[in-house]
């Protein structure tokens, strides 16, 4: 038998980070894409793939596998796994599970009749599915919501103990004496007593 084609790592980073698809890089390294992915995960190249096995436990069918149930199933796992998904599908995804999970409905395939919703009996695979995603929205809504509060209640803090709020609020030397002023003026910082003002 013939020795197994070598893939130089370093010409493969290079080709991969030129955009090189894996069948491209298969032919020209002279081996199966299943071998440039295995190149790849060696030389640390490779993302960690997203693993949809939890929420998609069947083999699907090619004409079932791009349906709306296989969508949003996907969606809804990818979120569960902290991966990026498109916010409209995530939150097409989270209302189709909320229908099915509310209505006490659940989800199943069959390779003949495709995904179909049954009533939901003891553990809800697609009450579970949605339960994961939440958790993650959830969390990451919370801490995208803390710091935005803590900063602006510090900015307004801020702007409060050094005198720099509205004006309407802060006494100064024009407004005692009835003209306007919109600048604020070293008296107001200080809080020396008021300069006469002069009339013209």
């Amino acid at each position: 038998m013939g020795r197994k084609p070598r893939i130089d790592q370093g010409e493969l980073a290079r080709l991969a980070a030129e955009g090189w698809s894996n069948a491209r890089l298969a032919e020209h390294f002279g081996v199966s894409e299943s071998g440039i992915l295995q190149a790849k995960r060696a030389a640390g190249l490779s993302k960690p793939m997203t693993d949809h096995s939890r929420a998609l436990p069947w083999r699907l069918r090619r004409e079932h596998s791009q349906s709306g149930p296989a969508t949003n199933l996907r969606n809804l796992s990818a979120v569960a796994q902290g991966r990026p998904a498109p916010k409209d599908k995530v939150a097409t995804a989270v209302r189709w599970a909320s229908r099915l999970v509310d209505g006490g409905l659940d989800i199943a395939y069959d390779q003949e009749r495709g995904f179909h919703e049954v009533p939901a009996r003891g553990a809800s695979h697609i009450a579970r599915v949605l339960a994961e995603a939440r958790a993650v929205l959830d969390d990451a809504s919370e801490t995208a919501a803390h710091p935005a509060d803590d900063t602006t209640g510090g900015t307004q803090n801020a702007s409060d103990d050094a005198g720099g709020g509205a004006a309407p609020a802060t006494t100064t030397a024009d407004e005692s004496t009835g003209a306007p002023r919109s600048n604020t003026t070293a008296d107001d910082v200080t809080g020396s007593p008021p300069r006469p003002t002069t009339q013209m």
